[in-house]
């Protein structure tokens, strides 16, 4: 049992021994990359763009020369009934075999957060759904209102198609 005991220890000493030697190594890593030491005493990775322009709209404030396109909105209908989820966090996209592109979104809505969820007010469409089709039905009144919706993108056209 001793002899067990006395690897832990080893283990646990090598452990913080080797995280401190890495810990030292990757802060000599600014000095060796050529970056500034301080983020405020040279040009910022982003300013290369040129400052943001304020957008008129209010939306998203861009370069110059840049431009955005909003393709879904939320709280707009969807192809299979429900709405469009807010609270977009992270997206993927995937070539598709006929030239379009699939697009999946990523929704952190709570329990609360009804008005960006894809149910409506109330979670009046939530009977719409098969209680097989959703992880956490909250027992019909507080379901689990994130998730995913996948859409297609017709590249050549600029416009969204089937909205899931």
């Amino acid at each position: 049992m001793k002899s067990e005991q006395q690897v832990v220890n080893f283990g646990r000493r090598a452990f913080i021994r080797n995280s401190w030697m890495i810990s030292v190594g990757f802060m000599g890593l600014k000095y060796f990359s050529g970056m500034p030491a301080q983020a405020s005493s040279g040009p910022r990775l982003y300013d290369r763009y040129g400052p943001l322009v304020t957008d008129p709209q209010g939306i998203f404030n861009l370069p110059r020369g840049f431009a955005y396109k909003i393709i879904s909105r939320s709280g707009e209908p969807m192809d299979d009934g429900f709405l469009s989820p807010g609270r977009n966090d992270a997206m993927a996209a995937f070539a598709n075999p006929d030239g379009k592109v699939v697009v999946v979104r990523n929704h952190e809505v709570s329990v609360d957060d009804v008005k960006n969820g894809p149910f409506g007010k109330a979670n009046v469409l939530l009977d719409r759904l098969s209680p097989l089709q959703i992880y956490d039905r909250g027992h019909g009144k507080k379901p689990s209102l994130g998730g995913t919706t996948t859409f297609l993108f017709n590249e050549d056209t600029q416009r969204m198609g089937y909205l899931f």
